[in-house]
């Protein structure tokens, strides 16, 4: 057994130890988020006053193609991440994030390996990886926080897409600032990230076809939200990845609460997408592009109806799979140019008419991409998902695992197409 694979069978092992012994230095995690750490009066305190938090996850991945000629992808692996954070010690901090991905030897050679799970072996089948992820030292003065290392970004262009048993997580300098009341300001600098399925950082331009390799600068950016006008939330944020393209968005949310049990809301979004520079080889002719949507909703009594709208101008978005995007299925995104696309969704939240079951919610949603035909500029397949999902956070002495089932259809509109398909994944996670 060589060491990475030990390290990250220890790691699957700590993580079972965690949320099964009562450990009191584990903090129990909120979503999206460290659990606070209490300031260290000394510098010892730093250790004995810090968190240790994080989430063990076991995926199933599928999917299966309507052509014979195509090889299915089906993947189980199991995996999460642990997180550790001092307490500030005079403003300053550390932490670090190990995170695994294990297939634990299940999985059937005859398949492909679905894509950003688990990385490859030599042979083509499923490989483990255990990296140190996430390492940082952080510096709080006021209302402020200086971050210098690898973290889990979220910002609209560079998130930490946490769609895997592993985030995406960049490399780099980070200022987020909350001095004014109801304005968030975040600003930073990313030279490297580190992919999903990945055991090392790379720079963020090998992303990108035809950018040479010693095009190394990285991305720069700024981005603003504010949520002083009541019901409003304002969003911008410009990115430029240096001498390859600028990214600028701009939303605006408007949420109203027409009575206790009624909500309606509406939502605006922009993206607009320039050259930066002669780094993609464009020759010279560069490209401009935009992505221009927006949605409308309603919640009743645990029931929500969304109906999205996203429109793309004539280039591909650039570097969108890591980006927030006006439409995104589980498998098909509002990304290539000219399309035009739709979605409606709804969900159910169960308890509202069952006590028993709270935490369980039903979605479902269809979307509609449709581009160009054949023989015109931006010539794409046309092509619609049906998605289905049950969402279950689990209650009581089960608190803290959560249960997610997912299936997509995928049909193109192309005779003998390679997206006809169905994808299905099954994601238990348990947080601590």
């Amino acid at each position: 057994m060589n060491l990475q694979k030990y390290i990250g069978k220890l790691i699957c092992m700590l993580m079972v130890l965690f949320f099964c012994c009562p450990l009191t230095v584990i903090a129990k995690s909120k979503p999206g988020g460290a659990p606070p750490a209490p300031k260290a009066e000394k510098f010892s305190e730093m250790f004995t006053k810090g968190n240790v938090f994080g989430e063990f996850r076991t995926f199933y991945f599928s999917q299966d193609y309507d052509r014979d000629d195509l090889k299915d992808k089906k993947t189980f692996a199991t995996g999460g991440m642990l997180h550790a954070r001092t307490a500030p010690f005079k403003g300053i901090s550390f932490g670090a994030g190990f995170y695994t991905a294990q297939p634990l030897g299940l999985n059937d050679d005859d398949d492909e390996v679905y894509g950003g799970l688990v990385p490859k072996d030599s042979s083509g089948n499923a490989d483990n990886v255990t990296v140190l992820g996430e390492y940082f030292i952080a510096y709080d003065i006021s209302k402020t926080k200086i971050k210098v290392g690898a973290q889990e970004l979220k910002t609209m262009w560079l998130t930490h897409w946490d769609k895997r048993l592993i985030p995406v997580t960049h490399e780099g300098l980070s200022i987020l600032s909350k001095e004014i009341e109801n304005l968030e300001i975040e600003a930073g600098h990313m030279l490297r990230f580190k992919d999903t399925a990945a055991d090392d950082f790379v720079w963020i331009s090998d992303s990108y076809k035809g950018v040479p390799d010693d095009q190394n600068s990285g991305c720069s950016y700024l981005q603003f939200k504010y949520a002083g006008f009541k019901g409003w939330r304002l969003i911008g944020a410009y990115h430029l990845f240096h001498d390859i393209f600028s990214n600028t968005w701009l939303s605006a949310d408007y949420r109203h609460k027409v009575s206790k049990d009624l909500t309606l809301w509406g939502r605006g979004r922009t993206v607009f997408q320039s050259d930066a520079g002669d780094a993609l080889g464009t020759g010279g002719q560069g490209f401009d592009t935009h992505m221009i949507g927006g949605q409308v909703g309603t919640a009743y009594k645990g029931l929500k109806l969304l109906v999205n709208y996203s429109t793309i101008g004539d280039h591909d978005l650039m570097g969108a799979r890591t980006a927030v995007k006006n439409i995104a299925l589980q498998k098909v995104n509002n990304v290539r140019a000219e399309e035009v696309a739709w979605s409606f969704r709804a969900e159910q939240d169960l308890s509202r008419f069952f006590d028993r079951l709270k935490g369980l919610r039903l979605i479902a949603e269809y979307g509609i991409f449709d581009t160009p035909d054949k023989g015109q500029k931006n010539a794409a397949e046309d092509m619609t998902e049906l998605d289905l999902e049950l969402n279950y956070a689990m209650q009581g002495c089960l608190d803290g695992w959560t249960l997610r089932i997912r299936h997509a259809i995928v049909d193109g509109d192309w005779a003998n197409s390679q997206n006809d398909y169905s994808d299905t994944r099954s994601q238990l996670t348990y947080t601590f």
